[in-house]
């Protein structure tokens, strides 16, 4: 056990030395927290523009942040929290993009080769779990790229639209169909954003608050990593 908490205490010096070095979005003066969304008209497919699409148009502009991460430099992930500073959050052309919610699950993720025309779809497409999508939908043509999918959670008759994977951004292929900062040839990549929530029934009108990631991720990731170590050792000794 006095090997045990010596490992323990060095793990939790490094990361707090880690943690005083790291650098965060939040840090930077040009910060701007992730916002909401507001919804606005329903399109059930048949209107012009933006046909095909289904789900409600946000109807402000809005704000959504990456984290900084590997394999992308700071400029990158920068330059897209940053678009449109200081006039402007970072997605300006919210009419492009529809909520989309059924409670059954199994919804389409849509994913656009915008330079071949194509309409692709992720791995996890239609799965059951699949009960709300933030999607980008063109304006003929019926095409869509989703930059956010998940589950939603009854808290209290009160839902919560939770991004699944946790606070994964599903990006562009490739630049034309979105901004060029916007480009990560279709990873899957961190952003603050692990969800939505409201009061309420969901509807033209509705504002749905934002759930960011709690700061800073280092000093918590390292922790859960040594509070999982610990529990082994411990069982390790126990066996």
């Amino acid at each position: 056990m006095r090997y045990l908490r010596s490992f323990v205490g060095a793990a939790l010096i490094l990361a707090i030395a880690a943690t005083a070095g790291a650098t965060s979005i939040q840090d930077r003066p040009e910060y701007r927290a992730s916002t909401g969304l507001t919804l606005g008209e329903y399109y059930d497919g048949s209107q012009t523009p933006h046909y095909g699409a289904i789900g409600y148009v946000i109807a402000d502009p809005f704000q959504l942040n990456l984290l900084y991460q590997q394999p992308y430099t700071e400029a990158q992930i920068n330059a897209f929290n940053d678009y449109g500073y200081p006039t402007t959050l970072n997605f300006p052309d919210n009419d492009y993009y529809f909520l989309r919610i059924n409670t059954s699950g199994g919804l389409p993720i849509g994913i656009w080769d915008y330079e071949n025309n194509v309409q692709y779809y992720a791995p996890d497409n239609e799965e059951p779990w699949v009960k709300w999508t933030l999607s980008y939908w063109s304006h003929s043509g019926g095409y869509f790229h989703t930059v956010f999918a998940g589950d939603i959670l009854d808290m209290a008759d009160d839902p919560y639209l939770r991004v699944v994977p946790g606070a994964a951004y599903r990006t562009f292929l490739w630049d034309g169909l979105a901004n060029y900062v916007e480009v990560f040839s279709g990873a899957t990549v961190q952003c603050e954003v692990l969800g939505y929530y409201t009061y309420g029934d969901i509807e033209q009108g509705t504002q749905l608050d934002v759930k960011l990631v709690p700061e800073p991720l280092t000093m918590l990731g390292v922790f859960l990593s040594v509070s999982a170590l610990t529990g082994y050792i411990r069982k390790r000794r126990m066996a």
